[in-house]
């Protein structure tokens, strides 16, 4: 059965017969935080509140997720927490060109805990092609030395020594680290869980064994593994001297990519199949294959393709959208009704 942290009211909290958890965890920054807090909530760290609104998907681990609460209950909590005698954490992402929390919401907190951002725009196609030599091999490096020392500023600012950094600059090469500019893999993610970790802990010993299955977890989920901006181009590819492209499942998948937009459809499919039983695949790669099968009217096993990539991530609203429109099968009025249906179970956020 699916358990899922409901949205409170202090009221509420304070009605409950069930003792409330000795720490309450204020968290705020962008996806890379909202996915740790889903994993501090299965952890057990405490109660886990998030400052702010969903970004497009509900992190959770296991049926368990945070509370997403807005900014003036977030001071309200934390009165009644410490009034409560609790522990009330301020987790705060930063980031070089973010000023960060004022005054008033830091003492909020018992204390702080911060963390880095991490983001690659080197490998983001938007971005690049907003210059006209974005795709210049010159312009690709210098892009991705200055997204290092954007990082460099962000752990420095969080408090952080320069090792996490390090470890991405001299790994980049050969393996996959970003499935978006922003959307750290696994290794990158046990990092900055066990940095969060290491902060919480100062004020009291965390349970080992719940750690080791959190990063267990992360390792499990390849990290923000979907939400792809995928496959990347070959200029940044070449320029970065990416192995970890040319080789695998990607490279399969990216092959198929650009051969089906080339009208190749057979062998894209056969390429992407081949990729799709390779470990450690990207389930994005599941939406190349359901808009191929699409195209050529091969519905029934669209639908299948679509069904996998939301089954590997189905707090991913992009799968889950996909997947209910291929069950309509063309019919907008159906596809509405699901879609609505899918909303009602889902919990309030």
């Amino acid at each position: 059965m699916r358990t899922w942290a409901h949205s409170s009211t202090i009221s509420s909290i304070a009605e409950s017969d069930n003792s409330p958890p000795e720490r309450l965890i204020l968290v705020y920054g962008n996806c890379q935080a909202h996915w740790l807090a889903g994993l501090l909530a299965a952890q057990g760290l405490g109660q886990v509140c998030i400052v702010g609104t969903p970004f497009g998907f509900y992190p959770e681990f296991h049926g368990l997720r945070p509370f997403f609460i807005d900014p003036a209950e977030a001071a309200t909590w934390a009165t009644r927490a410490k009034m409560l005698g609790r522990q009330v954490t301020i987790l705060e992402q930063s980031s070089p060109l973010n000023p960060g929390l004022d005054e008033a919401t830091l003492k909020l907190g018992s204390h702080v805990v911060r963390f880095p951002h991490l983001e690659v725009r080197a490998y983001w196609h938007p971005w690049l092609a907003k210059a006209a030599d974005g795709f210049d091999p010159a312009r690709i490096q210098r892009q991705f030395a200055f997204d290092l020392g954007a990082m460099r500023r962000s752990a420095h600012k969080a408090g952080w020594d320069g090792s996490l950094i390090d470890f991405l600059e001299e790994t980049h090469q050969s393996s996959l680290h970003f499935y978006t500019l922003n959307h750290p893999g696994a290794a990158l993610m046990q990092r900055l869980h066990a940095g969060v970790c290491a902060g919480l802990e100062t004020r009291g010993a965390l349970d080992r064994t719940a750690y080791e299955w959190a990063q267990d977890e992360i390792k499990a989920q390849g990290g923000i593994a979907f939400i792809a901006e995928h496959p990347l181009h070959d200029a940044v590819i070449d320029a970065l001297d990416l192995t970890w492209a040319r080789e695998g499942w990607y490279a399969l998948w990216q092959q198929a990519y650009f051969l089906a937009g080339a009208g190749e459809h057979t062998r894209a499919l056969e390429m992407l199949d081949e990729a799709a039983v390779m470990p450690d695949h990207d389930p994005h790669l599941y939406l190349t294959m359901g808009t191929l099968l699409s195209v050529r009217g091969q519905d029934e096993a669209a639908l299948r393709a679509f069904g996998r990539a939301h089954r590997a991530y189905p707090q991913n609203p992009e799968y889950g959208r996909l997947w209910l429109d291929a069950h309509a099968g063309g019919d907008g009025d159906l596809a509405v009704r699901l879609q609505s249906e899918l909303r009602s179970r889902l919990p309030p956020s």
